[in-house]
């Protein structure tokens, strides 16, 4: 429990959720025999850019929750991401999964996540002229 309040304390909210967004989907690959092709590995700042995509449309679902039963939104919005970056999922779990669980790639590729992250809502937060 002190070293959960200790990581709590060094982490943003944004970075806490990103954390938990990804432990969790990477819990779902390790049970996923899918996962186990040998492709070509996405680029990074591919895999990056879709996991910065995945926290705000899960923003999204989080707020619209209390209004609507979200499971329909929720694939209709995740089908959407999918396609739009135009990759399966299971090949996104496949290699967040790798990105994740690589001891040398872990932390620059979450550093990545919380620097797109930031970087949106820094953007979100001028453009309706808010303070930070």
């Amino acid at each position: 429990m002190i070293l959960l309040k200790k990581l709590l304390k060094k982490m943003n909210k944004s970075r806490f959720f990103t954390w938990i967004f990804l432990l969790l989907v990477t819990c779902c690959a390790c049970n996923n025999p899918a996962n186990n092709s040998k492709s070509e590995l996405l680029p990074m700042d591919s895999v990056v850019t879709l996991v910065a995509d995945c926290y705000f449309v899960e923003s999204e679902i989080y707020v619209k929750q209390w209004k609507i039963d979200v499971n329909e939104l929720a694939a209709f919005k995740y089908d959407s991401l999918f396609e739009k970056h135009g990759i399966s999922k299971e090949k996104f779990v496949e290699d967040l999964k790798y990105y994740v669980t690589n001891k040398k790639l872990a932390d620059v590729f979450m550093e990545k996540v919380d620097t797109a992250i930031e970087r949106r809502v820094a953007a979100i937060r001028e453009s309706l002229e808010l303070e930070p």
